[in-house]
């Protein structure tokens, strides 16, 4: 259920393991993502800076393993604020390995949110989105980091 197509690669196009990709230079607020989240992301980057007039940059980690710790830390080392969007559940998913990297090891502590999926059985059928983060819920969580830093 994927909510868009990736287009294939160019034979010269190959990504590094561990390459990051960066949507926008934007210092007030950086969303970190990957997959469905990504897409999303970039959905609400969009709306974030036409409606709210929030400068975002959209980070695609591409890789969960290797996480290549130092560019997603050098990619968020000038923004104020990091919100992190993760399909995965809140228990066990990327996003908490992604908030425990930036606290513990990033020079510079920007605020920090999350917006993950529900922690619940997984949904079938029509329900299978009802728990995911949304482009809305992604907006929605982004303007409140912004107004209300941690």
């Amino acid at each position: 259920m994927w909510l868009c197509d990736y287009p294939q690669p160019d034979a010269d196009s190959n990504i590094s393991v561990g390459e990051i990709a960066e949507y926008g230079n934007a210092s007030q607020l950086a969303i970190i993502s990957y997959a469905n989240g990504f897409y999303l992301s970039r959905q609400a980057q969009k709306i974030l800076q036409d409606q709210q007039g929030i400068e975002v940059k959209v980070i695609d980690i591409r890789w969960l393993a290797p996480l290549n710790e130092q560019a997603i830390i050098d990619s968020v080392a000038h923004c104020e604020n990091v919100l992190i969007v993760d399909e995965c559940r809140d228990t066990g998913s990327q996003s908490e390995a992604l908030m425990t990297l930036l606290v513990e090891k990033a020079a510079h502590k920007p605020n920090l949110k999350r917006v993950v999926a529900e922690d619940c059985f997984i949904p079938l059928g029509k329900a299978a989105t009802v728990t995911l983060p949304s482009c809305d819920s992604i907006v929605s969580a982004a303007k409140e980091l912004i107004a209300n830093p941690l």
